[in-house]
């Protein structure tokens, strides 16, 4: 009969292989702090794309426009020189791969949205 201490370590090694497999994080929280870096990063390249496009576009100043990210989610605030700019401004970031919604808060200057 094995010892009791080679069955834990035995069941402790399939344990951990398990979950390594599955990629479920480990004791330290390593896979936590790499899946939320990679949802940083993400949310980062949608903000930087969305500033790019509307830079891109001939009547929007982007730097009139806030862009946040947060989960796919896209947050626009600031003001556009017209209604139809504010709709371009949504579409923009609409079309940008990663995002998952737009909430745009953008005002018409002069006017409301």
């Amino acid at each position: 009969m094995r010892s009791p201490s080679f069955l834990w370590t035995a069941w402790a090694a399939a344990a951990a292989g398990l979950l390594a497999v599955a990629g479920c994080d480990d004791a330290d929280g390593t896979g936590t702090a790499l899946a939320s870096a990679e949802a940083t990063a993400a949310d980062s390249a949608i903000t930087t794309t969305i500033n790019v496009e509307l830079a891109r576009d001939g009547v929007l100043d982007p730097t009139k426009i806030d862009v946040a990210t947060a989960q796919g989610r896209v947050v626009l605030r600031g003001s556009a020189p017209d209604a139809a700019a504010r709709e371009r401004a949504l579409r923009i970031a609409l079309t940008v791969s990663g995002v998952h919604r737009v909430d745009n808060h953008l005002t018409v200057e002069g006017g409301k949205s």
